[in-house]
């Protein structure tokens, strides 16, 4: 599979204030662009910062390279319960906000238009760690595009068994569907 960042052409705003967006390129802890409130309840969780949900959005458009292909999305990392929508159709997301995880776009992918990715993070609930968290997609985010029928390199183990004569293993997890 081709892997290329999709760090860039992003926009974030604080949830139910589209009207406050902003381009940004990724990562990009929203949380950390807020002003500190030093009284603020469960302050020393968060550096004082107030916690929130964000609204991540990419409008991109279908490259005729990708028909017959397998398009998907890796998330390093979202802080902290996220859910993926293309084209307003829930597609993924993660409860926990420091597991990066994949979704794939193929079957969602609208060929003679725009398509709108939103990451929508919800992390308004404090404390939510024992440290400062951040808020919003902290790490980078991968768009891999290759054939449908390949083998994921997170899911292969190889191991060497022996050198002389030299034998190695090969295995790798199944995926359902």
């Amino acid at each position: 599979m081709n892997k290329e960042s999709w760090n860039e052409g992003w926009k974030v705003w604080q949830k139910d204030h589209e009207e406050t967006a902003v381009s940004v390129s990724l990562p990009y802890d929203a949380m950390l662009h807020r002003n500190r409130i030093p009284r603020l309840k469960d302050g020393s969780y968060t550096g004082f910062y107030p916690s929130g949900d964000y609204v991540y959005q990419k409008v991109f458009a279908f490259d005729p390279a990708w028909e017959g292909k397998q398009v998907t999305v890796e998330f390093e990392g979202i802080y902290m319960d996220s859910t993926i929508l293309l084209n307003g159709i829930r597609i993924g997301g993660c409860v926990y906000g420091y597991t990066g995880f994949t979704v794939e776009l193929t079957p969602y992918l609208i060929r003679d238009s725009d398509n709108e990715l939103v990451v929508q993070v919800h992390a308004s609930q404090v404390p939510n760690a024992r440290w400062y968290p951040g808020n919003g997609i902290y790490r980078p985010v991968w768009l891999y595009v290759g054939d449908r029928v390949h083998l994921c390199e997170e899911k292969m183990r190889v191991r060497t068994l022996s050198t002389l004569p030299a034998r190695i293993e090969v295995a790798w997890e199944e995926i359902p569907g």
